[in-house]
């Protein structure tokens, strides 16, 4: 059972364009955290990104849906 403020928060996480989840973190939303540990992050061969880190993920591309920006594809 998500509360609705959760669901509002990450919402807000992604219009504002933001990637790292421990801001989520930091106001005990711990929804990404599985996806962005340090382990996860490793498996999948992504062992530059930062921990917490969701990299080119809903934030960024919300935000950059228009830009001429060849990372997202």
């Amino acid at each position: 059972n998500t509360p609705l403020r959760f669901a509002f928060e990450e919402w807000m996480f992604f219009m504002r364009g933001q990637t790292d989840t421990k801001i989520l973190e930091d106001k005990g939303i711990y929804i990404w955290k599985g996806n962005t540990s340090r382990g996860f992050l490793d498996n999948r061969g992504l062992w530059y990104f930062k921990e917490g880190s969701m990299g080119l993920a809903y934030g960024y591309q919300f935000r950059s849906f228009d830009a001429d920006d060849e990372k997202v594809g």
